[in-house]
């Protein structure tokens, strides 16, 4: 499971398990600091370190952290790694993780019934919502980040603060999105805003951009300094063509996963019967969640075999 650390300038910072015992530098302060060990029980501070080891100079790169960490993950090529993803679930471990995410997934929608109790229930509802897709997130941005490092099995949620490891992770989920198709909503505003008439190829091929280039933002947003790291249009087409092969794979993945979750909303099914269609909606409830975490795993991968060419490395 991710390693939690809390560093003397206030930052929280979320380590994969492979970084116990290595160094890593805080993308806050850029204070150096040593990650514990999983299996120790207090958490190391800036105060255990050495004066000199403090006082090393900031390496002039955005990483969220630096961690001096071996090339074992070159020994199997992404290909492999990409068709072995689903044997994560051997794991009993990651098995178990699994199955709290699809628990979340299903408990979410249903928690909608309690707001027809009053406004109160409303606003409890609102905020159940949020925690528990901030939990889906959080797990999501927990496997890229795991998987990065080198680890193969799927990692837990740890929540010792609701904002930093609910909320944020929610808001940074979001943000991504509206970063990838930020450039599509400028334009069919300024369409919509002065009437104009644009070759009709436009705005579907934006769309299509802007879903293209999420991976590579949630990639700099976990790995390569947060959502203002992933504004940069430089370094966002730099990971899309670090391997473009491969990355078309992972967005091909992405693709594999929305149409699993939108499978029954498919115009073909609508003159199916009653009990096929909730066949078929259960299926894709449960499929829906286990297509994300390989989908978020994928991209992990991405950036495990091909970090050598990404403009920021992280590890």
């Amino acid at each position: 499971m991710p390693i939690d650390y809390s560093c003397r300038c206030g930052a929280h910072i979320r380590l994969p398990e492979s970084a116990g015992g290595r160094q890593a530098r805080c993308r806050t302060c850029q204070a150096v600091f040593t990650v514990p060990n999983p299996d120790q029980d207090d958490l190391l501070t800036l105060e255990d370190l050495p004066e000199d080891l403090e006082s090393k100079p900031a390496i002039s790169m955005p990483p969220r952290v630096i961690i001096e960490q071996d090339d074992s993950d070159k020994q199997t090529s992404f290909w492999y790694d990409l068709i072995a993803s689903p044997l994560v679930f051997l794991d009993a471990g990651s098995l178990l993780s699994c199955l709290m995410i699809v628990g979340v997934w299903f408990i979410l929608p249903l928690v909608s019934w309690l707001g027809m109790f009053g406004p109160y229930a409303f606003i409890f509802v609102l905020i159940v919502q949020v925690l528990l897709a901030g939990y889906i997130c959080a797990f999501c941005f927990n496997i890229v980040l795991s998987t990065a490092g080198g680890e193969d099995d799927l990692p837990s949620v740890s929540v010792s603060n609701l904002r930093d490891d609910l909320v944020g992770p929610l808001l940074q989920f979001i943000g991504t999105w509206m970063l990838a198709l930020a450039p599509w909503g400028a334009v069919r505003l300024a369409v919509w805003w002065w009437s104009l008439t644009l070759p009709s190829i436009i705005l579907p091929g934006l769309l299509v951009l802007g879903t293209a280039a999420w991976p590579a933002i949630v990639l700099t947003t976990t790995l390569g300094g947060g959502l203002t790291a992933a504004i940069s249009p430089i370094t966002i087409a730099r990971i899309m063509l670090a391997s473009p092969i491969a990355y078309l794979a992972v967005c091909l993945c992405l693709a594999i996963c929305e149409g699993i979750n939108s499978l029954p909303d498919l115009p073909a099914l609508a003159g199916a019967s009653q009990g096929v269609l909730r066949a078929i909606g259960l299926i894709s409830r449960v499929a829906a969640p286990i297509a994300v975490i390989l989908s978020m795993r994928i991209i992990g991968l991405y950036y495990r075999h091909y970090k050598r060419r990404f403009p920021f490395e992280a590890e």
